[in-house]
């Protein structure tokens, strides 16, 4: 038998020759743990029931307890003593958080409840504090434990990144988390420093110093530009006009940078990025202007890099992230990312965003903390589990009870596009044979029957969001496969209106690729809105804006008559053609962008025989056409004209495949010039119906 050692606690409770008795006495022994430290407490207690007397026996004389009201205290192992009070504060917390788990299963509140994720939010940010204590506890300590100070600094941005991606203080998680990253990054990896700022601030010419441009990019990318303003004015004094001449408008663009924050609904915000980013591309347009050779070696590396963070270009973002005091890599790139590659950030993109970031930022898995971040990020919550239970035992207990009361302890961050592109599939794949009986039951339908057969049974257990996750995997393999209409029908079952005008823009461009026919095909097989929100799984559970449904709305809507519109000039209808075109115009249905092609249309129904459109009409055509003009000379072209330029592009293209040739590409003077037909084709027309009306 193996012996468990033992430690003899004095004084003695009992005399040797007493210890037999105690069982017949009205005391016994007791212990209680500390849940300070590895500390127990002996002491005695009085029984609550005394035992009956066994029939027959006398009754056993009570031992004498000379110490009876004294308490022995024991203790194994070592507990660090600054960490006594971590272990004890946080114990308080769990605690605390257990008793309002129950309360809340009393009353019937999900898991997935917002109100339930505001509760955890505070339950997290209690944990952190107990964190932040004991780190601020082992900075004041005479000899720093500096492996113990870091160790626990790791833990704190852990617990961090797990309060921004799963226990958000909005208790929403469906919303833009852009910001919400960005914060966590500036908080926990505080770059640029003030110390650098420091050494450029009483300099002169700041630009002449080394890594002055890297601060600049790095407090642009991390957008506290803010901070460095000084900096970006300073450049006004700089010895090269261009520069000079370029400052001020960087610093305009700067200052007028949209942030979610300051929006009341995503619409607002998405509107005013697409405002900001034309003074992006103006930005652009002047650097593009410029000499190749100019400020080469000085300004025009670190102006390049700084529009194009503006402009969100990956391969720049990339570069800022590995590079320079203050990089961080992988982390700062994802948190990054929300702000400008994609404003539209949300955490259903973060396992692709990190899967592209990683190509080239790869994570360091030797690093516990590292690793657990990551899979967090890639919504591996096992991985996440295990990972951060070997960065460090108290994480990964206190990560395990919070994930529990959100019913997160399996893994719902699986992949699931795999999954259901097997489900669309129609050939005969090879199963596992846990999963042949599943397969039999499922043989008999077509690939869309069992989506819906998936989306029916989310729908009877309410997994709303698992429906919208569905929905929106769904709707990208029906894009792949071109099947528009029924993309559409997903996508705004999955409210993922973003998606809805990406399919308009792809239809447009099934116009300009495969030409009239097959689009008004296309089109055709669209459904109509209203019928789509009223079958919506998810439509009785509120979330669409109506600014979210009027813009998608008014995208759809124009397809739809841009379609109409073409069937009657095909079929002779050249009146109703006429006047479905000027209702478009007139109703701001028509994208800006395809307004050039919507005035060639013009163009050739004004060159008939027969009058097609009123003089007025004629009239508002011209006005259009010369705002592009004006519009043009402001370097906004491309906004007006960007589809004339592709459709001109195509049939070159077309020309050139028929010759064996290749050309040169159109430019955007080409389709300014293919304007003038249409000038010409409208004065024409105006001067015929001045002849026709007898010149009165």
């Amino acid at each position: 038998m193996t012996e468990v050692p033992y430690t003899p606690i004095r004084p003695a409770l009992l005399t040797a020759d007493s210890y037999t008795q105690l069982s017949s006495s009205d005391f016994a022994l007791g212990a209680t743990l500390s849940p300070r430290g590895n500390e127990l407490a002996i002491h005695t207690q009085i029984f609550s029931e005394k035992p009956s007397k066994t029939p027959g026996r006398s009754e056993a004389k009570a031992p004498s307890l000379s110490n009876k009201d004294a308490v022995w205290m024991a203790k194994w192992g070592s507990t660090p003593t600054t960490a006594v009070k971590l272990y004890g504060d946080s114990y308080v917390t769990f605690k605390h958080l257990q008793v309002s788990a129950r309360q809340r299963q009393d009353e019937g509140i999900p898991f997935e409840s917002s109100q339930n994720i505001e509760l955890l939010h505070g339950y997290t940010e209690m944990y952190m504090e107990n964190v932040q204590a004991y780190i601020d506890q082992l900075g004041m300590e005479e000899n720093v434990d500096l492996e113990s100070y870091e160790h626990w600094t790791t833990v704190y941005v852990t617990l961090g990144l797990f309060q921004t991606l799963l226990t958000p203080q909005s208790g929403l998680m469906t919303g833009l988390v852009g910001e919400e990253l960005l914060l966590w990054l500036n908080v926990n990896f505080v770059a640029p420093t003030s110390e650098q700022a420091k050494q450029y601030a009483h300099k002169e010419k700041p630009w002449l110093e080394d890594g002055f441009w890297d601060y600049l990019t790095r407090a642009t990318v991390r957008g506290l530009w803010k901070g460095a303003s000084h900096f970006f004015n300073i450049l006004s004094s700089h010895p090269s006009p261009i520069l000079r001449r370029i400052a001020p408008q960087l610093v305009k663009t700067l200052e007028s940078h949209p942030r979610s924050t300051s929006y009341g609904t995503e619409q607002e915000f998405f509107s005013a990025h697409s405002r900001w980013s034309d003074s992006v591309r103006l930005l652009r347009r002047e650097l593009q202007l410029l000499n190749k050779t100019e400020g080469q070696g000085d300004w025009r590396e670190g102006l390049e890099d700084l529009v194009g963070i503006l402009e969100g270009k990956q391969d720049v973002i990339m570069k800022v992230c590995s590079e320079g005091e203050g990089a961080t890599g992988w982390r700062e790139a994802v948190a990054v990312w929300g702000i400008w590659v994609r404003p539209d950030f949300k955490r259903q993109d973060l396992p692709d965003t990190l899967a592209l970031v990683n190509e080239t930022l790869p994570i360091d898995g030797s690093y516990a903390d590292e690793a657990a971040q990551a899979a967090l990020v890639s919504q591996q919550l096992k991985r996440f589990l295990h990972n951060s239970a070997r960065q460090n035992p108290w994480l990964g207990a206190h990560i395990a009870d919070l994930m529990e009361n959100m019913d997160m302890t399996d893994d719902n961050a699986v992949d699931r596009s795999k999954e259901i592109s097997v489900l669309l599939d129609t050939r005969e794949d090879r199963m596992d044979e846990e999963a042949i009986e599943e397969e039999k039951s499922l043989a008999r339908l077509t690939g869309m029957q069992r989506v819906q057969k998936l989306v029916e049974v989310c729908k009877d257990y309410a997994l709303w969001e698992e429906m919208e996750t569905l929905c929106r995997v769904v709707a990208r393999l029906l894009i792949q496969r071109r099947r528009y209409g029924d993309a559409i029908a997903y996508s705004i079952y999955a409210k993922d209106f973003k998606t809805v005008s990406r399919i308009s823009d792809l239809l447009l461009e099934e116009y300009i690729v495969r030409g009239r026919d097959e689009f008004i095909e296309l089109v055709n097989s669209v459904p109509d809105v209203s019928d789509v929100l009223l079958d919506s799984p998810t439509f009785h559970l509120g979330g669409m804006s109506s600014l979210a449904m009027t813009s998608f709305r008014n995208r759809l809507a124009f397809l739809e008559r841009y379609a109409a519109f073409h069937k009657d000039f095909r079929d002779g209808k050249k009146k109703d053609a006429a006047s479905g075109l000027m209702n478009m115009l007139n109703s701001d249905l028509v994208p800006k962008w395809w307004w050039g092609v919507i005035l060639i249309d013009a163009a050739g129904l004004c060159n008939e025989d027969e009058m097609w459109f009123e003089e007025s009409d004629a009239y508002d055509l011209l006005r259009h056409v010369e705002e592009i003009y004006i519009r043009a000379d402001q370097g906004c072209a491309p906004d007006y004209l960007g589809a004339l330029e592709k459709m001109m592009q195509q049939d070159m293209q077309k020309e050139d495949d028929r010759r064996s040739d290749t050309g040169d590409r159109v430019t955007m003077e080409a389709a300014l010039k293919q304007l003038e037909v249409v000038r010409l084709a409208l004065a024409r027309y105006l001067a015929r119906s001045f002849t026709m009306r007898g010149g009165r």
